[in-house]
């Protein structure tokens, strides 16, 4: 079964009460059916494993939040979301040196989720890299969590050092393909 840290959970619900405001959010939740109210009652700690299905509960709260100040792009969220989980406890996941980084990719991945996905990456150059996801069984992205997992990688490279980090999703599972494929590129 697929499981995500807590600070994954944390980092999310923080990302929508900075963006929405603690009301907002807290009024959604009676809107979600009884099993989805019940997860999201439950206390999450960083450092502690949890269902990966939490993640597509938070999702699923979101539609009920009212769109006021905008919808929050999944890019968006995935750059937000390395932002929180890199400058806490787990800053140390970040080299301030980008080469150094790529080669920490699949390791932070690894602190992150279990039994989710294999990862492998290659350097291309000197500025670009390709990080490719083979998801386990029963453990496939959205379309959007594929474009947050975009936004996490090219954040996380920034806060490596990296300049004008560019991303690009080029084989997706929800395409077809058998793995997803995320191209970076930065000066």
């Amino acid at each position: 079964m697929p499981e995500v840290k807590g600070v994954l959970i944390l980092g999310r619900l923080e990302i929508l009460k900075d963006r929405y405001g603690e009301q907002a959010v807290e009024a959604a939740i009676p809107k979600l059916n009884p099993d989805d109210r019940s997860v999201l009652s439950a206390k999450f700690l960083p450092s502690s494993w949890y269902p990966y299905e939490v993640l597509r509960v938070i999702d699923r709260l979101t539609r009920h939040i009212p769109p006021e100040k905008g919808r929050l792009g999944s890019l968006e969220v995935g750059q937000a979301m390395a932002q929180y989980v890199c400058s806490g406890v787990y800053k140390s996941m970040v080299v301030h040196d980008p080469l150094k980084q790529v080669g920490r990719i699949c390791w932070v991945g690894d602190m992150l989720y279990r039994n989710y996905r294999r990862c492998e990456t290659a350097m291309t150059g000197d500025g670009s890299c390709v990080v490719t996801y083979a998801y386990e069984e029963g453990a496939v992205p959205t379309p959007g969590m594929c474009k947050s997992t975009t936004g996490f990688l090219m954040r996380l490279m920034e806060l490596a050092g990296a300049k004008a980090v560019s991303g690009v999703h080029e084989r997706c599972v929800n395409k077809g393909a058998k793995v997803c494929e995320f191209r970076l590129r930065w000066s």
